[in-house]
């Protein structure tokens, strides 16, 4: 399992990146690493979710894991995306 560090309303969040497997009107199940993760979300959050694996079916969807939360709003500061593309090399 990948983690990075994201910034989300203001704060700096650790995420791991899940595919998705599932979406149904009250969850989403996610494969994250080697586990597959169930998360209750609210229906706005779901409807954003469907809309992005819409145009984008192998989209990573960042997760905050302690909290079991999707955060759609996240955004990989520079300096860290450079980190994460080196360590992929």
């Amino acid at each position: 399992m990948m983690n990075i560090s994201v910034l989300c309303n203001g704060k700096t969040e650790q995420v791991s990146l899940g595919l998705v497997k599932e979406l149904t009107d009250t969850s989403i199940t996610l494969a994250i690493g080697e586990e597959e993760i169930l998360i209750q979300e609210s229906l706005q959050t779901l409807s954003r979710v469907k809309e992005i694996i819409k145009d984008q079916p192998t989209a990573l969807i960042p997760v905050q894991m302690e909290e079991r939360k999707i955060l759609l709003d996240a955004k990989v500061p520079e300096d860290q995306l450079l980190i994460e593309l080196r360590g992929i090399e």
